[in-house]
């Protein structure tokens, strides 16, 4: 290669060793029949036990890949390839006679070589996995519950074409609560949209809709417009690091703000302290793209906190709704692959289940100082507080 001054170095890896092989408790709203597949498939997949090992060398070979590719010359290339699920003797050890059901290494081979003949210098640092040639390449079989994808390709995201900044106009009913403070609305109306930076919303009116979120006793600074505007202005949030702004704002008829929802359209899973990246090589390995995606959070925060930020007026719960229901219909006119809200509050967890939305749980631990003057290992204390997200997912 080196007298061509070209050339092209293929790693073998694997889905485990992007995502390991633990599913939890990350749940998703599956919406078609060759998800509800798919899921029992993944399930087989990313419980198996005892192979920590195979993980471990695939983890390394993915890392490997992308740091030596850092340091590849023009005309090369450095790429790690997932082959997906190959009917191999540790696939037999975890599947069983399952594993029948998967092509064999040889009739793989056959398929990949093609596209490995196909990689040129651009791929480079690309970790290839699942995409089909054609939508036959999937078999979907009714009598067994078995998937089969076929081909693979790159694993970079296609570009998001924007939506009109307007979400629709939404008619609110009568009062539904006289126990709130006297804030009514000056209109019955409410139009919601989407902004490409906070920075075209005020300051007042976000933190207004965020104290009146939180209550004043247990306002949330990660929620502030001071926080997230930073994040903008400094680069870390913003489309060219993966995190596009598109926040939702919902005004009444004389323009007045009722709610907001920091929202971001990303291109990876990263900064989230959420790790769905075995649902992205889910969706690769069946044809589909996972990304982008919609994310409703604080960018590199995991601190729980209210993501529906809805002032204190007495339409408050229809706002949340009106809110809640753009999201949805944002995330299927843009033709992105999901919709997640991670680490709401706990009345948030609650209200979205019952709008369609599937919960997850997960955990954190934090260490607490207690005003100790000295590290006194015997008296601190290690809690764990539940963290909390929903996933919308169209199959």
């Amino acid at each position: 290669m080196l007298p061509k001054s070209r050339g092209i170095i293929v790693n073998m890896s694997s889905g485990w060793g992007r995502s390991g092989a633990a599913l939890g408790s990350y749940f998703v709203l599956l919406r078609s029949v060759l998800f509800l597949k798919l899921l029992n498939e993944i399930r087989n997949i990313l419980v198996s036990q005892q192979v920590a090992p195979y993980c471990a060398s695939k983890w390394a070979v993915e890392g490997l890949s992308r740091a030596v590719a850092k340091e590849m010359p023009d005309g090369f290339a450095v790429v790690a390839l997932s082959p997906g699920v190959i009917n191999t003797e540790m696939l037999q050890s975890c599947f069983g006679n399952s594993a029948s059901g998967y092509q064999t290494p040889d009739a793989w081979s056959l398929k990949a070589a093609t596209m490995i003949l196909n990689l040129t210098a651009a791929d480079n640092g690309a970790s290839l996995t699942g995409k089909p040639v054609s939508l036959r390449s999937i078999e979907i079989s009714t009598q067994a519950s078995r998937i089969t994808a076929l081909f693979w390709g790159s694993k970079k995201s296609v570009k998001h074409q924007p939506v009109d900044s307007s979400l629709g106009d939404f008619t609110l009913t009568g009062s539904e609560t006289e126990e709130v403070k006297e804030n009514p609305t000056k209109g019955k109306k409410v139009s919601v949209s989407i902004i490409s930076s906070i920075l075209d919303v005020s300051s007042h009116e976000w933190d207004s809709c965020a104290l009146d979120a939180t209550g004043p006793e247990k306002f949330n600074p990660f929620l502030s417009h001071g926080f997230l505007s930073s994040l903008e202005e400094t680069g870390c949030a913003v489309q060219e690091t993966g995190w596009m702004p598109s926040h939702i704002i919902a005004k009444d008829e004389s323009e007045n703000i009722l709610g907001v929802a920091p929202l971001y359209l990303k291109s990876h899973s990263y900064g989230e302290f959420v790790f769905d990246h075995s649902w992205a090589d889910a969706y690769y390995s069946f044809g589909a793209r996972y990304y982008p995606k919609f994310q409703c959070c604080v960018p590199f925060t995991p601190v729980t906190g209210p993501r529906i930020l809805v002032r204190n007026t007495s339409f408050k719960d229809q706002v949340f709704d009106v809110i809640v229901t753009a999201l949805k219909d944002l995330t299927a006119k843009s033709q992105v692959s999901s919709l997640h809200i991670t680490f709401p509050s706990e009345a948030e967890w609650y209200k979205l289940k019952d709008r369609g939305f599937l919960q997850r749980i997960g955990m954190q631990y934090h260490w607490k100082n207690r005003n100790y003057k000295r590290l006194m290992l015997p008296k601190l204390f290690l809690g764990y507080d539940k963290t909390l997200a929903f996933s919308l997912v169209h199959g």
